[in-house]
């Protein structure tokens, strides 16, 4: 399961209790990271828009960025379409 959606999930379920405002908090923070490597790889996400981007590939105006195992690149998120008679 994706982090942010764990930390939302968090944020919910302590909806009531009295350790609400330190979730929402650690869901900020994420929320905040998430803002950070957009910026720090707007440009990997531009090159992926321009490589792949097209009929059956779609990326989101603020897609998530995860950095990968070395400095030289990134997982950019995007959306796959499958036409139901080809799945």
């Amino acid at each position: 399961m994706l982090m942010l959606e764990e930390l939302a999930r968090s944020v919910v379920e302590h909806w009531a209790d009295n350790s609400l405002a330190e979730h929402v908090r650690a869901l900020m923070e994420h929320l905040q990271q998430i803002d950070a490597d957009r910026e720090k790889y707007a440009d990997f996400i531009g090159k992926a828009r321009t490589l792949y981007a097209g009929i059956d590939l779609e990326f989101d105006d603020m897609p998530l960025v995860s950095s990968g195992a070395d400095s030289d690149g990134a997982f950019i998120n995007a959306w796959v379409w499958i036409h139901g008679p080809d799945a």
